[in-house]
């Protein structure tokens, strides 16, 4: 707007005045706007135009355009990160020195590296807040854990893409451009959509770079989908630009990821590469013991003692008392070594309760696991496994499970796409305690003592907002049963949880008649309703129905094969934990006008039923074989919408006709 803002003044203020003279509080858009330069006056008082350049103005529709291919969340300054990791002053002071001077040298790429909990995406935070009111810095934190889950590798650089076009008037005209020459380009390969964003309007000098490096930030590209391929495709290219285009584009690469195998080979690649090249590429681990981490926790500890105490001032009524005393400052400092995801979240846990008392819990922790020479090798992630089992054993054992509930069913909206149809990946904890069938003070009542490990939304919020992990740590714990043994929540036990809730909701919705048995979704009963809303029950009641409709069959298709003695599904990640009797009942008690949905997969489900259902179940349900070219299939299918599903079952099973893909047709009565 600087150009067309400095237009407008240029016109209102030349000659006696016209249409823009005193104008104000407007606003132009879809424009092309033309500034002129001027040089002497002629005889006639009228100014000699001598250069002109043309600045098509085009308003927020390419921005609009590339939403579709974005992941959302993924900046620095997102809500969705909200409350962002960052470094605690006067900590990491090294690091983020050496990588502002690599601002200023020939670096073009920089790869930094360590395990999780160091504390790396806390210096990625905190270097792009330095970085962004100086130059154009566009950047991408990488989350599976997320809301949703912010790691598709397909929408790495058209997200990259669009902050520098938000940013650069230039850049943001070519991408109008492009899109209106190949609306659909930013659905091409990886390879090409690097070419067409990060090559292509530099090498052809169509966006002008000036004399300011563009700083490009990915944090935990270890955590992007499709580890071994996509990961090292995207450094790849990364790598192959500076070789080959270093003069021509301005971008500068920082890249953070835990220290992977197929990642650290790829690193190794591209130091052979640089070797004739050094300045152009550093790269550096981050350890978890080093001095200089060891350092900053106890920095990082020193502060947040103070602040709890502050903040629990009722509870140190003697104002000269020594609180923690050194001797448990050292044991925690030192338990830490320099793992500041341990550091981060014994704070937290410390000053959610009484702190006096948890510090006393952490420190005999620490005393216990000291006594554990096995634990030695590892013992800041053996101290945090040690932590989270600490923190889980304050919730009372009959509330557990609907804890272990709540957070494997966030968990597994990021990891089983079954699960995201429909408005299901966007759904916020009240939409999950409603499906699982949970009441509002269930929920918090069996989170409450999360709270120095997840973020849970207030009553207000949970409409929208859902479970948030403060660290990815903690959900891998939860998930790696040799760590959290009795806190191990089981996706498979979880999954078979959502399918049965999604059963018990078209129980609930079914009112059978013997004409004409139908949902309806008024029974479905929501035992969370928004405070002050309850106009929205019945649009609830209708979600959950379509959830659970769409949800059930889904989830039996693709996770239902535990039966199949070979079958290339059965190696999946999930598979669906029910038996044979559980399944009949299931089928006994839904109706086929859940077939009449359009939504419902009908050739996939008798697909299922045909070659992955158990023997007992196909045996119970398949009477005959047809060829398929010996019925009449619009006369079939009229017949089924009309009868109910009731009618074609025996007292041992409903009976059901299956259509396949190959020459047969199974069909019972």
């Amino acid at each position: 707007m600087l150009r067309i803002n400095a237009l407008i003044g240029h016109i209102s203020s030349a000659g006696n005045g016209g249409v823009f003279t005193g104008a104000h509080h407007f606003s132009i858009g879809q424009m092309n706007a033309t500034e002129t330069q001027n040089v002497g006056e002629q005889s006639v008082g009228m100014q000699n135009i001598t250069t002109q350049n043309v600045y098509n103005y085009v308003g927020p529709n390419s921005l609009e355009k590339m939403l579709p291919y974005i992941i959302p969340g993924a900046e620095y300054n997102s809500a969705a990160r909200d409350p962002p990791p960052r470094c605690h002053p006067d900590t990491r002071t090294k690091i983020r020195a050496d990588l502002q001077d690599r601002f200023d040298d020939g670096t073009r790429m920089v790869w930094m590296h360590g395990p999780a909990g160091v504390g790396k995406s806390a210096i990625m935070q905190t270097i792009a807040e330095a970085v962004s009111p100086q130059t154009t810095c566009t950047t991408l934190f990488f989350s599976r854990y997320s809301d949703p889950p912010r790691n598709e590798s397909r929408k790495v650089f058209a997200t990259l893409a669009y902050r520098v076009a938000a940013d650069n008037l230039d850049y943001r005209n070519y991408i109008e451009e492009r899109m209106s020459q190949d609306p659909a380009f930013l659905e091409r390969s990886l390879d090409e959509q690097f070419r067409r964003l990060f090559l292509a309007p530099f090498i052809n000098h169509r966006v002008q770079a000036g004399s300011h490096k563009w700083v490009v930030l990915l944090d935990g590209l270890d955590e992007c989908q499709n580890r071994t391929n996509e990961q090292c495709r995207i450094v790849n290219l990364i790598r192959d630009s500076i070789l080959h285009h270093a003069e021509a584009t301005p971008f500068f690469w920082i890249i953070a990821s835990r220290p992977e195998d197929h990642l650290m080979t790829a690193l190794l690649e591209i130091k052979e590469d640089f070797q004739d090249r050094p300045g152009e590429f550093w790269e550096f681990g981050i350890p978890v013991d080093s001095d200089e981490a060891t350092r900053d926790v106890e920095r990082y500890l020193h502060t947040e003692f103070i602040d709890i105490r502050k903040k629990h001032s009722k509870s140190f009524p003697n104002p000269t008392s020594i609180w923690p005393s050194d001797g448990d400052f050292l044991k925690v400092a030192r338990a830490s070594s320099g793992l500041f995801v341990f550091a981060s979240t014994l704070t937290k846990y410390v000053s959610e309760g009484s702190p006096a008392s948890r510090l006393k819990l952490i420190v005999a922790l620490i005393d216990r696991s000291t006594h554990h020479p096995t634990r030695v090798p590892q013992k800041p992630f053996n101290l945090l496994d040690a932590l989270y089992s600490q923190i889980m054993s304050d919730i009372p054992k009959d509330q557990l499970s609907i804890t272990k509930s709540l957070l494997g069913f966030f968990r597994l909206t990021d990891a089983v796409p079954t699960l995201r149809v429909g408005s299901v990946n966007k759904v916020g904890l009240i939409g999950a305690c409603n499906i699982l069938g949970l009441w509002q003070d269930e929920a918090y009542e069996s989170l409450r003592r999360l709270h120095s490990v997840v973020i849970c939304p207030s009553p207000e919020m949970a409409q929208t907002e859902r479970l948030r992990f403060f660290h990815a740590s903690f959900p891998e714990f939860l998930l790696d049963r040799s760590r959290s043994e009795i806190y191990h929540v089981d996706l498979d036990q979880e999954l078979t949880n959502v399918w049965r809730s999604y059963i018990r909701i078209l129980r609930e919705s079914s009112q059978s008649s013997w004409m004409a048995p139908k949902l309806n979704p008024d029974s479905v009963n929501v035992p969370w309703i928004p405070e002050d809303d309850d106009s929205c029950l019945a649009e609830l009641q209708k979600d959950l129905l379509s959830k659970a409709q769409q949800g059930w069959v889904s989830i039996l298709i693709k996770y239902g094969h535990s039966w199949c003695a070979s079958c290339p599904r059965r190696g999946n990640d999930r598979r669906l934990a029910v038996d044979v009797p559980e399944l009949l009942d299931v089928f006994r008690s839904i109706h086929l006008m859940l077939f009449r949905s359009l939504e419902f997969p009908v050739e996939k489900f008798m697909e299922w039923l045909n070659d992955h259902a158990p023997n007992d179940v196909r045996e119970k349900m398949i009477l005959q074989k047809f060829p398929v070219s010996q019925l009449d299939s619009e006369r079939l299918c009229k017949s089924l919408y009309i009868r109910p599903w009731w009618q074609w079952s025996h007292s041992t099973g409903s009976h059901i006709i299956t259509l396949t893909q190959e020459v047969s047709v199974h069909a019972t009565h």
